[in-house]
């Protein structure tokens, strides 16, 4: 697992602080991979791009233009997690989503 794997971001797309403590109120725990955790990792988001329920998806697919967003604001200090996100098929994703029929 690398370290841009273990990134997690919080409902705004900002990168959380790794071992930062979050209060299960604030929403940011769930039942990925590592629910003792707050946030989501990019290989997360994806997942729940591609879930079932049109709540979870609308969640993951917004986070993820809000990381990429905050990406761009970045530039060349973020290309690392650009490259990593385009290995991961994040604009394929993300046109799936856009072309799938609203519920």
């Amino acid at each position: 697992e690398s370290s841009l794997e273990k990134l997690r971001f919080g409902l705004g797309g900002e990168l959380l602080p790794e071992g930062e403590w979050r209060d299960v109120q604030e929403g940011l725990h769930h039942h990925g991979d590592n629910p003792d955790q707050p946030g989501y990792t990019i290989l997360e988001l994806l997942r729940l791009s591609r879930s079932a329920f049109q709540a979870q998806r609308i969640l993951a697919t917004s986070l993820l233009g809000q990381v990429l967003s905050r990406v761009a604001e970045k530039g060349a200090e973020a290309q690392l997690l650009l490259d990593f996100m385009l290995q991961q098929d994040v604009t394929i994703v993300l046109r799936c989503a856009l072309d799938e029929p609203k519920n």
